[in-house]
């Protein structure tokens, strides 16, 4: 274990790196209140102080629901966007789908109702409502004398009082001509002759889980996604992949100094382990292709008379086609889809390597091997008692030190250890490239994004932003019991208090809650 020196004792009169000769409540008000040149649906806590609890003070969950706008599209844009323009296409499956949500259920009772208005019309014995029937025009207009709601629809999506009616009137009066099927209905009706919500629009939530709710037609609606996200989407995530590209490089350049610097390996293992770095690669997910398949899926739509035929028709034609493989290997990282189009937004340089730095970085780092060494392992335990450290914060729990309480943390330290070490690399990187200074308005490095915040400052609140969890610490707790990874609630925390470049950055006094541990260090 190595603890590495302090920093120097820093006051709380600056805070967040403003000019000091501002007041300690306009800077936080002038933080929290930030005005930013991108789209930045978020807000920070008013009352919790980044230098007393950094997670809440970023995630601030009673400021923002469960989820803010913007982190929700950090973790989900690109899928909230493909739901959006699949439930607006104009794709035949999802016209069948939206032709099936619309078709009103069947209502006997009404239909029985309806029947008998209509018998007595064709035989005069009412004159309320009126009915006419084109059957060169193929229309029909009905209406009562103080219906409410007009409406005009084809036969079978009609209400089912309508169809009643017109199909008792067509039962006494012979017109052969009618097609009742293609009769255009024009009805001006009392609002009890409707269904509940009867001609409220779709939403897209609707149209999404009926594409979803089926094995055969989710099968589909994944190729229809990776279709648009091609058509629609493709110069995002060619930006975004190359921004990653960079990213992943330097942090990995980083990383391959510690280790060529460090004084425990031995030359060998040294070469072995930037060897085994360098062969590590991104694979970026790719959209699949749904060319191949338009033609034969418009004529399956035009034969289908059920969402089950379509389905099962769906079924057999895709039978064969199965989706991206994903490589899991000690030199392949994976880029989904998601990562390529969030890096991608006009986002600050900082904000993506505190996001991508804990993404990426176990892909980067699968291959480290366990050593053979005293200060590897003197490391990796204090990792250990420093994820130990962690229990349940509820008062009820402070002076019991159980198992279920304070978790069994030799499963945890691993993954610890690449957190911290991976988010120093990061660090460094971006401090090369921008080093922190005072000046506002700031341009983020290789962005037009415009903030009142340094690259820095977003560095720390990307990696606030990756762990943001609202569930209760015992919840969180049992959701990680069996996990390789510390849980979200308190995973930003303890890689932050492992960086003392944040009490600089943020001002923070020597005994603030977020002051940094007893440092552990292996490579970086």
């Amino acid at each position: 274990m190595e603890c590495l020196s302090c920093p120097k004792d820093v006051s709380k009169q600056a805070q967040f790196t403003l000019h000091p000769a501002m007041g300690p409540t306009v800077l936080f008000l002038f933080f929290v209140g930030a005005a930013f040149g991108f789209e930045f649906h978020h807000n920070f806590s008013s009352s919790v102080h980044p230098c007393d609890d950094f997670n809440e003070f970023v995630c601030n969950f009673g400021g923002n629901r469960k989820e803010s706008h913007f982190t929700h599209g950090l973790k989900y844009g690109l899928e909230v966007e493909l739901k959006e323009a699949v439930a607006s296409s104009a794709d035949p499956v999802v016209g069948f789908i939206k032709e099936e949500l619309t078709t009103p259920e069947h209502d006997e009772v009404m239909f029985d109702d309806g029947i008998m208005v209509g018998m007595l019309l064709a035989r005069k014995r009412i004159f309320d409502p009126r009915l006419e029937i084109s059957a060169k025009e193929a229309t029909s207009s009905l209406v009562f004398e103080k219906g409410e709601k007009t409406i005009t629809c084809v036969y079978k999506k009609c209400p089912s009082f309508v169809q009643g009616v017109v199909w008792g009137y067509l039962l006494r009066v012979k017109l052969e001509e009618v097609k009742i099927e293609e009769l255009t209905i024009s009805a001006q009706l009392d609002a009890t002759h409707f269904p509940e919500d009867y001609g409220r629009p779709l939403t897209t939530s609707e149209i999404v889980e009926k594409l979803e709710d089926d094995a055969n037609i989710q099968k589909y609606y994944r190729l229809l996604k990776a279709q648009i996200t091609k058509e629609k989407f493709s110069s995002q995530l060619t930006e975004g992949s190359s921004e990653i590209e960079n990213i992943f490089a330097s942090i990995r350049d980083e990383f391959i100094t510690g280790i060529k610097e460090n004084t425990w390996l031995a030359d060998s293992e040294k070469s072995n382990l930037v060897d085994e770095l360098l062969k590590v690669k991104l694979e970026f997910e790719k959209p699949l292709a749904l060319e191949d398949y338009h033609e034969k899926v418009e004529d399956l739509v035009e034969n289908a008379k059920t969402l089950e035929e379509l389905s099962n028709s769906l079924g057999a034609l895709l039978e064969n086609h199965s989706g991206p493989d994903v490589p899991i290997t000690s030199t392949t990282v994976f880029v989904h889809l998601q990562d390529q189009f969030s890096v991608a937004a006009d986002l600050p340089r900082g904000l993506k390597f505190g996001i991508l730095a804990t993404r990426l970085i176990h892909g980067i780092f699968r291959s480290v091997p366990h050593f053979e060494n005293d200060a590897f392992h003197s490391g990796l335990q204090c990792y250990n008692n420093y994820y130990g450290s962690f229990g349940l914060s509820s008062e009820e729990h402070a002076s019991n030190k159980s198992t279920f309480q304070y978790p069994d943390a030799s499963n945890k330290a691993l993954n610890g250890f690449l957190d911290v070490e991976g988010s120093r690399a990061a660090l460094k990187v971006l401090l090369k490239e921008r080093p922190f200074g005072l000046h506002r308005v700031r341009r983020s490095a290789n962005s037009m994004s415009v903030s009142v915040l340094s690259d820095v400052e977003w560095f720390f609140i990307g990696i606030g932003f990756e762990f943001c969890d609202d569930k209760d610490e015992s919840e969180s707790f049992e959701a990680a019991t069996d996990s390789f990874f510390p849980r979200d609630s308190i995973r930003a925390t303890a890689i932050i208090r492992q960086i003392p470049e944040f009490e600089e950055i943020f001002r923070c006094g020597k005994e603030g809650a977020m002051k940094h541990a007893e440092l552990c260090k292996i490579i970086v």
